[in-house]
């Protein structure tokens, strides 16, 4: 397969918002060559919101 011409991927010191508009217009799959594995420790804390209604202030006609 013939290697097609692309892009460089933004600089290390690149905005969110560049980087965001990088992605937004290139595939992932163009640039796997590019990438590394990393290790990541994720701690997910459930969170819940609770609110009470107040049915007293409803009109029930």
């Amino acid at each position: 397969m013939k290697n097609k011409e692309r892009d460089p991927m933004p600089p290390p010191d690149a905005t969110p918002e560049e980087i965001g508009e990088f992605w937004d217009t290139h595939d992932l799959t163009d640039y796997w060559d590019e990438t590394e594995e990393v290790e990541i420790q994720v701690d997910l804390k459930s969170e819940t919101d609770q609110t009470q209604s107040d049915d007293s202030k409803v009109d029930n006609e």
